[in-house]
């Protein structure tokens, strides 16, 4: 899947590796693994980078239920910080907001924030039901801690009326766009493309973006007040 996808930075949810007990992975283009596990290989999540990524690590951090991994470092002299995620099916949005404000405490640089939500985030255009599980006070608490969380959803931002899903439910026979990937919102011009895909070896699609780390905005200048003008007298 890895080699056909050809991704340099992936996402993987689900992976139910039991900690202490992560096999090895030896496929020779990714050469540096990062995971969370957990002690009853339930969820698991891992972060894979590829040898043409000269990514180096600075820290990481791990849930200890397998449910998130964030990790930073540099991509040549850019700082950024990944987070990928698998969040539970019950009590979604106090779990997203609580990892939204660890990932923000964490974080440095360019911010890429990804995985399996388990909610879709605009029932009109992210469920074939239009409906969504939540009640309308919940999902609007979570929009704000995007918002304030300087996240912007890379596929909406491309596709902003479009309709495509990435996950099927069985049990309620809707299909759900509930996997996402986020980008710091000032750093969205590095964005060349978003893609949902087919699914392959999952019951979720592949969601993919392209990024140009050359399109990198400059600095931007910020307004500070000159503070001896406060000191001066008028007359």
């Amino acid at each position: 899947m890895l080699r056909k996808t050809k991704a340099t930075i992936c996402f993987l949810q689900q992976t139910h590796f039991k900690t202490g007990r992560v096999p090895r992975l030896s496929y020779s283009l990714f050469s540096s693994w990062h995971h969370s596990t957990h002690s009853s290989a339930s969820s698991g999540v891992s972060i894979a980078i590829a040898k043409s990524v000269l990514f180096m690590l600075m820290e990481s951090c791990v849930d200890p239920e397998g449910r998130y991994i964030f990790i930073k470092g540099t991509i040549g002299p850019v700082k950024v910080s990944l987070a990928n995620v698998y969040a539970p099916n019950k009590k979604q949005v106090s779990w997203l907001i609580n990892t939204l404000q660890e990932f923000h405490a964490f974080a440095e640089g360019i911010c890429i924030f990804g995985g399996d939500i388990n909610v879709s985030l605009d029932p009109v255009l992210d469920s074939s039901s239009g409906k969504s599980v939540l009640v309308q006070r919940a999902l609007g608490c979570l929009h704000k801690a995007f918002e304030e969380s300087r996240l912007v959803d890379t596929w909406r931002l491309l596709n902003p009326s479009s309709k495509d899903y990435t996950y099927f439910s069985v049990v309620h026979n809707h299909f759900h766009h509930i996997d996402y990937l986020f980008i710091s919102n000032h750093y969205v011009k590095m964005v060349q493309g978003a893609d949902i895909g087919p699914s392959t070896i999952s019951d979720h699609t592949d969601v993919s973006d392209s990024l140009l780390f050359s399109s990198l905005p400059e600095k931007q200048w910020t307004w500070r007040l000159n503070e001896t003008l406060l000191k001066k007298q008028t007359y």
